[in-house]
């Protein structure tokens, strides 16, 4: 079951949330709904997500660790989509 999940701002810095830590291993995607976050990889920023853009889905797919770290940089919702729901 696709579930809607909000995600508070807050947590690291009073600005960003941690949401996926790279090299841990997660059968969970996520689909922005609302708000906006970042995407780092070794401390370096890649990009930047936002409204539709999805994450996590190569690593959940393959059964692999995350190759980054994502954080919201707002106030979010993201629906949260397991490797289950993905075959479907």
């Amino acid at each position: 079951m696709i579930e809607l999940q909000e995600l508070p701002k807050g947590c690291l810095s009073q600005r960003e949330k941690l949401l996926l830590h790279k090299e841990v291993k997660t059968k969970i995607s996520y689909i922005i709904i609302s708000g906006e976050f970042s995407v780092r990889h070794n401390d370096v920023k890649v990009k930047d997500l936002k409204m539709g853009d999805m994450f996590g889905e190569y690593a959940s797919i393959e059964d692999s660790v995350r190759n980054s770290t994502v954080t919201s940089k707002t106030a979010n919702a993201v629906f949260k989509v397991s490797k289950d729901d993905m075959r479907k």
